[in-house]
C-alpha cells in the first residue's frame, strides 16, 4: 500500500502539510503492544448464549446415552399424573357443588399435603446422600433440569404446573370457602418429582471430592 507524501515528511514540518491535505488520507497505525479492544455487551451475550447452548447439546446426547428408550420410574410418574388429574376434578366439581363437595376437597387437599410433606423429607435425605459425589442442584432435583430424559421432565413438570393452577384457580373463585387450601396440595407432585429425581435422576459427579470428575 502506498503511503501518502504527508505521512512521510519531517515531523517539523508535519502541521504545515497537514493544513493542505486531509488527514483521514494517512494510515492509521495502532502501536504495538496496545491492548485489545473490550468484548462489548453484545458479543459477550452471544459467547454465553453459544457456550450454553453448546452445554445443553452436550448433556442432552449424554442423558441419551444413559436412558436411551427407557424411562425409569414409572411408578413416580404415573403416582404424579394420576394425583393431580384427581386433584384437578376434585376443583372443578368443589367449585360447582362447594356446598356439598367442600368437606371432602379439604380432606383430599390435607392428605395429599401431608404425603407430599412425608415424601418431599425422604427427597431430603437421599439428596443429601447422592450429593456427597453428585454435583445436585435444585433445579435438577425437584424440577429435573438436566437430569432426567424429556419424557420424564414433561410429564413431572406439566403434573406440578396444572396441579398449581388448578389450585390457584379454584382459590380466587371459592376464596371465602375451604376450596382455599386446594393451594397445600401442589408439593405431592413436587415431592414426587423430587422423588423421582433422587433415585433415577443423572447428575454430573461432584469436581470437589476426591474421585470426581
Amino acid at each position: 500500500m502506498s503511503v501518502p507524501v504527508s505521512c512521510r515528511v519531517p515531523v517539523r514540518m508535519r502541521r504545515l502539510v497537514d493544513s493542505m491535505a486531509e488527514r483521514r488520507d494517512c494510515p492509521v497505525m495502532e502501536a504495538e503492544g496496545d491492548p485489545p479492544k473490550p468484548e462489548t455487551a453484545a458479543e459477550a451475550r452471544a459467547r454465553m448464549q453459544s457456550q450454553r447452548a453448546a452445554r445443553s447439546v452436550a448433556r442432552e446426547a449424554e442423558l441419551a446415552a444413559v436412558y436411551g428408550d427407557r424411562v425409569p420410574g414409572q411408578v413416580v410418574i404415573g403416582a404424579s399424573v394420576g394425583t393431580t388429574t384427581v386433584f384437578v376434578a376434585l376443583t372443578v366439581m368443589a367449585v360447582i357443588w362447594t356446598e356439598s363437595l367442600e368437606g371432602p376437597y379439604l380432606a383430599y387437599s390435607f392428605v395429599a399435603f401431608l404425603l407430599g410433606t412425608g415424601i418431599f423429607f425422604v427427597d431430603l435425605l437421599l439428596a443429601a446422600s447422592r450429593s456427597r459425589t453428585d454435583a445436585m442442584g435444585i433445579g435438577g432435583l425437584f424440577f429435573l433440569a438436566d437430569s432426567a430424559p424429556t419424557t420424564a421432565v414433561r410429564a413431572m413438570n406439566w403434573s406440578l404446573g396444572i396441579a398449581v393452577v388448578a389450585s390457584i384457580v379454584g382459590a380466587l373463585m371459592r376464596s371465602q370457602t375451604a376450596v382455599i387450601f386446594g393451594t397445600l396440595e401442589p408439593i405431592l407432585p413436587l415431592a414426587l418429582s423430587g422423588l423421582w429425581s433422587v433415585r433415577h435422576g443423572n447428575f454430573p459427579l461432584r469436581t470437589d471430592v476426591p474421585g470426581g470428575g
